[in-house]
């Protein structure tokens, strides 16, 4: 994984992803735990060398963490990305209507090819 940098926590992720951060991290949350088994009790941020700004999961446990690990979380991003950027699109009344769409879904791609190439 091309990971430039690593953040404790997710306020570089929601200064990016601004109104749909919170968005992500629900469906994020939901993804991870249908796939995985474990609860998401917190998040990381990560930097990619593309400029991808994607989470990772952080778990109670070890066990849970575990769990998590053996789940591309760049792979649930990249899904829950392009589920943000279908609900936003059509959201014409927020702020940052124009420019959001297009960060999630430049943001999904990039995420798909991350995935791919792992």
């Amino acid at each position: 994984m091309a990971i430039e940098s690593r953040k404790s926590g997710s306020d570089h992720f929601d200064a990016t992803y601004g109104a749909a951060s919170h968005n992500l991290k629900d469906k994020m949350s939901f993804l991870l735990q249908s796939r995985s088994g474990a609860q998401v009790q917190g998040w990381d941020t990560t930097v990619h060398v593309d400029g991808l700004v994607s989470l990772l999961p952080i778990a109670a446990s070890c066990d849970e963490q575990a769990m998590l690990d053996l789940v591309d979380s760049i792979s649930a991003f990249a899904s829950a990305a392009e589920q943000a950027f279908e609900a936003f699109s059509v959201d014409c009344d927020l702020e940052d209507a124009g420019a959001l769409p297009a960060l999630l879904l430049k943001s999904a791609e990039s995420a798909r090819q991350l995935a791919g190439s792992m």
